[in-house]
């Protein structure tokens, strides 16, 4: 009894032996399970049925795969493999990676050493100028333009050099087409002649002189332009700033909410402080009065500053009808109030003001008096404080 491979290899044997038919062996050689019969496969020894089956296939005519491709190679199976090692035909992927749509370019054996020698963008290639090597594509386009050792026009195009791109800024440094700046230019000269007319420009003394001139005429404007913003900014510091005005708008949408004001300071180098405004009033004056609280905040200057503040804080709710009919109060700070103190820990210290500011019924328009505090949904408050320990020559001016 033999092995199931072997009746293969003697089915190859008997197959190929009619003429390369697909005919089976004859039915009387095989046995219940595919196996040959002791009778017949006694003629056989297991090593010359192998051998003779494989030598019988390799040796069959065979054409390459590629023969639709023009590859006329003939030969035996045995040598395929071989060939197709070395098939001309054969489709190869790029080495160097080049793409056309994003996709491997390949080429058959014979086509891929010319195309790597002539054609791929991406062979190498020493450029002839700065003998650098890249891809082709790169080394004959965008390089030219910025490869250190090509020679190029000098920039100023009278001159007629051409210089190493590389060498451009040290040419330029004594090149006399070159634009460069007159030596009186601190003074008001911003001509820009040519290094070779340059010393003839600088001897023109009249008209350096009228240059000057109006160079330092314009500079005395300027000093006197700066000199009085510096004026009005010294009087708007320590007066618009201790004389706040601020709108409450939308007052009704504030009705049961805080308002606080933007902060000022007393003076230039005084106290930092604002207003906190209560529209439907606070604690016991609550739903029938307006509330305000005068309060000091951490300030800039308080290192330089007396402790703690005294001084009188003025409110007034603006007529808005006419200048004058305000409705003032004035909260007084002494030393024994503790919303005097310093505030060192927290941005805002306590309030100090009255509850019973203004009377909501007062806000509307009084014909009689000739007064109308709420308009257009609108509170003005102004805003001005007195220090009663203030030292005005100590503060700082600068």
């Amino acid at each position: 009894m033999y092995a199931k491979q072997e009746i293969i290899a003697n089915e190859f044997i008997w197959c190929y032996n009619n003429y390369g038919r697909n005919v089976p062996p004859p039915r009387h050689f095989l046995l219940e399970g595919g196996l040959i019969s002791k009778k017949y496969g006694s003629l056989f020894l297991k090593s010359t049925v192998i051998a003779v089956g494989a030598r019988t296939v390799n040796a069959l005519k065979v054409k390459c795969s590629r023969n639709s491709n023009s590859c006329d190679w003939t030969g035996e199976l045995g040598s395929l493999e071989t060939h197709q090692k070395s098939c001309g035909y054969a489709l190869l992927p790029c080495t160097n990676q080049c793409k056309i749509d994003s996709i491997v370019s390949t080429f058959s054996r014979k086509a891929l050493d010319r195309h790597l020698a002539t054609d791929c963008p991406k062979r190498q290639r020493k450029c002839p100028h700065c003998k650098e090597m890249g891809e082709h594509q790169e080394r004959t386009t965008t390089h030219l333009e910025t490869c250190p050792s090509i020679r190029v026009n000098c920039p100023n195009t009278d001159c007629r050099s051409r210089v190493l791109r590389c060498n451009i800024a040290t040419h330029l440094a004594t090149c006399r087409y070159e634009s460069v700046a007159c030596k009186y230019a601190a003074v008001g000269c911003e001509e820009r002649p040519s290094r070779r007319e340059l010393k003839e420009h600088e001897e023109d003394a009249l008209f350096h002189l009228r240059v000057t001139t109006e160079n330092n005429l314009e500079l005395t404007q300027k000093v006197e332009l700066l000199a009085t913003d510096v004026l009005k900014s010294k009087k708007l510091l320590t007066t618009v700033d201790s004389h706040l005005t601020f709108k409450l708008t939308n007052y009704r949408e504030h009705k049961n909410k805080r308002f606080l004001s933007p902060s000022f300071y007393t003076s230039h180098s005084g106290y930092k402080m604002c207003l906190l405004v209560y529209a439907n009033g606070k604690g016991y004056a609550a739903y029938t009065n307006v509330s305000v609280y005068a309060h000091l905040m951490k300030g800039d200057h308080d290192d330089t500053l007396t402790w703690p503040f005294t001084g009188r804080v003025t409110v007034e709710l603006l007529n808005q009808l006419k200048d004058k009919n305000h409705h003032r109060k004035t909260f007084t700070f002494s030393a024994d109030n503790e919303a005097s103190e310093r505030v060192v820990d927290r941005e805002r210290g306590g309030g100090f003001g009255c509850p019973t500011f203004i009377f909501h019924a007062s806000l509307d328009c009084n014909a009689s008096g000739n007064t109308q505090y709420l308009k257009d949904d609108t509170l003005v408050f102004r805003v001005s404080v007195e220090t009663l320990d203030h030292k005005p020559w100590l503060e700082c001016t600068v």
